[in-house]
C-alpha cells in the first residue's frame, strides 16, 4: 500500500500487534541515524559559515553518515542497493557547502545553483526509494527531504545573521522532522518485511 502525502503509512498488521525486539530495534537503528546527520549538519554548518577550525573534522565525521545508512540497509537490501543508496546520499550532503560558500562571498548565483542541486538531488533520492519499497511514497519522501532541505537553508540563513536564538528553534523543527524520517523509513522497513514473511 502507498501512503498518501504527508501521512505516515500503517503497518499492514492484524488488530492487537505489537513490535517485536528486532522491529523496535529496526525503528531505533534508523531514527538515530537521522538524528546524527541533524546533529552534524548542524555542526558543519556552524564550522563552515564560522570559520571554525572544528570544520574538516566535523565535514568527515557527516559524509560518514552516509556509509552509516549503507551499513543499516545492506541488512534488508544487500550490498548493491546500499551502496547505491551510499552514493546518492553522500551527494545529497554536499550540496550546502556551495549555497553557504556563495552566501558567505555574496554570490547568489551560486547560492541560487546550490540550492537548485540540492532540491533535485533530493528528488532522486525519493525517486529512488520510491522504486525499492512498496511502503515509502515518492511524494512523502521528497516533502519530508524538501522541508529538510528548506529548514536547513533558513538555519544557514540565521547563522550568517547572527540570529541565534531564531537558529536554535530551526533547529528543534529540524529534530522533529529528522524524527518523522526515521520513523517513516523504520515503519516502511518493517512493513515490507512483514509483507515478505507472510
Amino acid at each position: 500500500m502507498k501512503c498518501q502525502e504527508r501521512e505516515l503509512i500503517t503497518l499492514p498488521v492484524d488488530e492487537g500487534f505489537s513490535f517485536t525486539y528486532e522491529q523496535m530495534n529496526i525503528n531505533n537503528t534508523f531514527q538515530k541515524l537521522w538524528f546524527l546527520l541533524a546533529v552534524f549538519m548542524r555542526n558543519y554548518i556552524y564550522a563552515v559559515m564560522l570559520n571554525l577550525p572544528s570544520e574538516e573534522a566535523v565535514a568527515e565525521r557527516l559524509y560518514q553518515v552516509p556509509a552509516d545508512f549503507r551499513n543499516a540497509l545492506q541488512i534488508f537490501y544487500g550490498t548493491e542497493i546500499a551502496g547505491m543508496f551510499n552514493n546518492m546520499f553522500t551527494n545529497f550532503l554536499t550540496k550546502p557547502a556551495s549555497i553557504m560558500e556563495g552566501m558567505k562571498t555574496n554570490n547568489q548565483e551560486l547560492v541560487n545553483q546550490g540550492t537548485q542541486e540540492w532540491y533535485q538531488t533530493a528528488g532522486e533520492i525519493a525517486a529512488f526509494l520510491d522504486r525499492i519499497n512498496l511502503f515509502w511514497d515518492e511524494n512523502q519522501w521528497r516533502y519530508l527531504l524538501n522541508q529538510y532541505i528548506s529548514l536547513n537553508i533558513e538555519m544557514i540563513l540565521a547563522i550568517a545573521t547572527g540570529d541565534y536564538r531564531k537558529e536554535i528553534q530551526i533547529y528543534e523543527r529540524i529534530f522533529d522532522l529528522t524524527s518523522i524520517m526515521g520513523t517513516y523509513m523504520a515503519r516502511g522497513i518493517i512493513a515490507r518485511e512483514l509483507q515478505r514473511s507472510s
